[in-house]
């Protein structure tokens, strides 16, 4: 409502209930008083509750624009951890240290988009038992799966062609390791103290065995050299 109506209809309101007071009390001038005065008070009610319900929109709007602020902070985080995912994924390789000292990981098949394993991606996964390695991927870095303590079985499809120093160094429970025919180089300690290796066989193609590949294998009985 604009001004001009708000104080005509409080002026109407003021000349009925004077009227009416003044026609039960028999005196229009205390009438008038006591009409104003209930108008006063009127108004004074509701400027208070007006007041009030001010007070609690403005603490509701705060609630709810802290409600946001605190979705957003929980939601941000997800995205960014999405993103990492993402990069590790669509990069053709798994860079150096990515998945380092991960002891949730307990078996990895490696997707078809990954063509090199970097320096370190893998150290330390204790628990990790079985690693598939496809054909896609040409080279394992150094250290890459050093220090895996549980891991078991590896399987290497044709396209690998050069296996890193110390690659998997310190897998004591690898028990075979059949190398496809496209590996050319072992790098040095490549299998250094895989203490429960027993068979290996080599790639017809392979070209370089370096130093201490298998050193301190002590159960190795059975190599076969292209």
């Amino acid at each position: 409502m604009d001004r001009p109506s708000f104080w005509i209809a409080w002026g109407i309101i003021a000349l009925v209930l004077t009227f009416i007071i003044g026609s039960i009390i028999d005196s229009y001038n205390i009438a008038f008083y006591i009409s104003a005065g209930i108008i006063v008070l009127i108004w004074i009610i509701w400027f208070c509750v007006d007041k009030v319900k001010g007070q609690s929109d403005i603490d509701q709007n705060d609630e709810q624009n802290s409600q946001k602020d605190s979705h957003l902070l929980l939601k941000e985080p997800e995205k960014k951890i999405d993103e990492q995912r993402k990069e590790t994924y669509i990069e053709t390789a798994i860079g150096r240290g990515a998945f380092s000292n991960r002891l949730d990981l307990t078996a990895i098949e490696i997707p078809d988009s990954i063509t090199a394993i970097g320096d370190n991606a893998f150290t330390g996964c204790q628990n990790l038992s079985t690693v598939v390695i496809p054909s896609s991927v040409k080279s394992i870095g150094n250290f890459a799966f050093a220090n895996c303590k549980k891991l078991e079985k590896v399987v290497l499809d044709e396209g690998i062609t050069s296996i890193g120093d110390s690659a998997f160094s310190d897998c004591e429970n690898l028990r075979e390791i059949i190398l496809p025919n496209s590996v050319k180089t072992l790098g040095e300690s490549a299998f250094l103290d895989c203490s429960n290796l027993y068979k290996v066989i080599l790639s017809n193609s392979l070209q370089t065995i370096s130093n201490y590949t298998f050193a301190l294998c002590s159960n190795l009985n059975s190599i076969e050299l292209p």
